[in-house]
């Protein structure tokens, strides 16, 4: 089986929802035998942490380098930006690190037009928190307000999907529309407050696909029941080609090149911004806090504080005794969980006894569903995405003048690499040389030679009176040596030593 294939197989839901052997939790983190996929090394630390290091070290830049790497973004946004109104392009929830952002970004002299998406879903606390933000830092905003009855339909296509991954909806609306509001003021940068520190050790059975609109569509196709006509989204052509090459727009990590500690950020923005904490990680949304805290960890078993947890621990923010502890508590009290339990299903329009059908439906997960990373490539759309990709991106052109370079740098070693290959080929290349100037010598001989004695059979007729002139006029010795030169013209200059007088024979008479 190839491992694409493989990987669609043992993703399914049937294979990671299939009764585990045993429970087993990392020795360095909290990260345990909830994720399928997980594996440990001899010391029993897991693949998360593993991978958490290499990450880290590989893009996170601390201390003098990250404000060196920070130094020169910034200035290049300000230079790109320079005439325009604003020179990037923020979303902003309320939450911890989109509020950090925000906020950093102020301090580093930009000037940032801040996007809120309302999906009918936001708390007061996060209503408040975000008019504090940007009225203390001065912002503008713009809220991106969805049409509630279809975003409300998408929402429970997911839940009736029975994946995981019914958060994605909300993450590509805000990202389609971060890239659509970017395009349309001119801006190239988007200060992205996901960050390698606190939030890499997701697992992808966990939730993916926030990207691919072929899943999402599919699902509202299939469990939605009417088409999406206003929604916010893009497709693999617009992730592949449009936004990054066409358009040039990047998003930059801006919590990777900072000492982002999440616990002192959350005092600053406290003590700076009048900004009061959610109590969990995107609690900003009732939605979110209730998919988390309670629709994930009981139909699915997945918890994703501890994912959250396991980045502080790793981080050394937190010790894992601390992690542990908090692990143990509940993620919502009883009251929170029946209130928001209640809140929730009357505002997605579900009765008791259809979301109670949507806890008890078999679980599936993302490779269970035709999607656009699954589908797509090796197909000639992709092919032609691919293609697209390299050609506004420059790379064919770079790919083109490399293999010119190539061929021009082997044209000029030719005379090197064939005397090498000569010695190597136990050639004397000196003696082949000297052969060759003997044989061109000889060659260049014959070839003179014939064309003096092709030319002197035109004299034949001539030759009888100059001849009789020559022996009555000359004496018997020069004409002898006349005689002997006549010869040697006839014979192409290849006669041999001269005679005597007395040997040649009188041929003229």
């Amino acid at each position: 089986m190839a491992f694409d294939d493989d990987r669609w197989e043992r993703r399914r839901g049937e294979r990671v929802f299939a009764p585990s052997t045993g429970y087993r939790v990392c020795t360095r983190c909290i990260m345990d035998t909830s994720d399928p996929e997980i594996t440990f090394d001899a010391e029993g630390v897991c693949n998360h942490c593993h991978d958490y290091d290499r990450r880290v070290a590989a893009e996170v830049y601390p201390g003098v380098k990250g404000k060196q790497q920070l130094a020169k973004v910034v200035a290049q946004i300000k230079r790109e930006g320079a005439g325009k109104k604003y020179d990037c392009i923020l979303g902003l929830s309320g939450g911890v690190d989109s509020t950090y952002v925000a906020y950093v970004t102020k301090q580093l002299g930009l000037r940032p037009l801040a996007v809120h998406l309302d999906n009918g879903w936001n708390s007061e606390i996060s209503v408040r928190n975000i008019e504090n933000i940007v009225t203390i830092l001065g912002i503008d905003l713009h809220t991106e307000v969805l049409d509630w009855e279809e975003f409300r339909r998408l929402q429970v296509a997911f839940l009736r999907a029975s994946t995981p991954d019914s958060e994605i909806p909300t993450d590509h609306a805000i990202i389609a529309t971060l890239y659509k509001l970017a395009a349309k003021h001119g801006i190239r940068w988007i200060m992205d407050g996901s960050n390698i520190v606190t939030e890499i050790m997701v697992p992808a059975t966990w939730s993916h696909g926030h990207s691919d609109w072929g899943y999402i569509k599919h699902l509202n196709d299939t469990f939605g029941g009417a088409e999406l006509k206003t929604y916010p989204h893009y497709d693999y052509y617009d992730y592949m080609v449009r936004f990054p090459h066409r358009q040039r727009i990047q998003r930059f990590p801006l919590l990777n090149y900072i000492d982002f500690n999440k616990l002192e950020a959350m005092e600053v923005m406290k003590r700076e911004l009048n900004w009061t904490p959610y109590g969990g990680k995107h609690y900003e949304s009732i939605y979110t806090r209730f998919y988390q805290g309670y629709i994930l960890p009981k139909k699915f078993g997945f918890d994703k504080r501890r994912s959250h947890l396991s980045c502080l621990v790793a981080n050394g923010r937190i010790t894992r005794d601390e992690a542990l502890r908090e692990i143990q508590k509940p993620a919502l009290s009883e009251e929170m969980e029946r209130e928001d339990r209640a809140f929730v299903t009357k505002k997605l329009g579900l009765t008791e006894a259809e979301f109670e059908e949507i806890m008890t439906a078999p679980r599936k997960t993302f490779w269970d569903y035709p999607s656009s990373e699954r589908d797509l490539p090796g197909t000639a759309q992709y092919l032609r995405y691919y293609r697209a990709a390299r050609y506004h991106s420059g790379e064919t052109t770079r790919s083109v003048l490399a293999r010119a370079d190539a061929r021009l740098k082997r044209m000029r070693t030719f005379p090197g690499r064939a005397w090498q290959w000569l010695r190597t080929a136990h050639i004397d290349p000196a003696g082949t040389v000297r052969s060759a100037g003997r044989w061109g010598q000889r060659a260049a001989a014959n070839m003179g030679s014939a064309v003096l004695r092709n030319a002197m059979k035109l004299t034949v007729p001539l030759i009888r009176p100059v001849g009789s002139w020559s022996r009555r006029n000359m004496s018997p010795d020069q004409f002898a040596r006349f005689k002997r030169f006549a010869q040697k013209l006839y014979a192409g200059g290849r006669l041999g030593p001269a005679a005597a007088a007395s040997d040649i024979r009188e041929t003229t008479e």
